[in-house]
């Protein structure tokens, strides 16, 4: 949601989100070799949790999503609805 009224607020604060979302990608990107994980596996919102963290010198939380199954498509095989009567 964009808070400012004029058209130069709302161009700083479009650039301020793009800034954030790349920033973030970064930190997404360098985390797996400090943790020794995969990239796929660090998760958007665990690399914004982490950078909230590092902003406030507290402990930060893992933000590493936990190993998942291969899925196969379709997921459910699902049958024709019953017709009522």
């Amino acid at each position: 949601m964009v808070h400012c009224k004029t058209v130069e607020g709302v161009q700083k604060e479009l650039w301020m989100f793009l800034l954030i979302y790349n920033l973030a990608r970064a930190v997404m990107v360098q985390a797996p070799s400090a943790r020794r994980s995969n990239v796929s596996r660090i998760s958007f919102a665990g690399a914004l949790g982490w950078m909230r963290c590092a902003a406030t010198e507290i402990i930060c939380p893992p933000g590493v999503v936990p190993c998942r199954r291969i899925r196969c498509e379709p997921r459910v095989d699902q049958t024709p609805a019953k017709p009522s009567t």
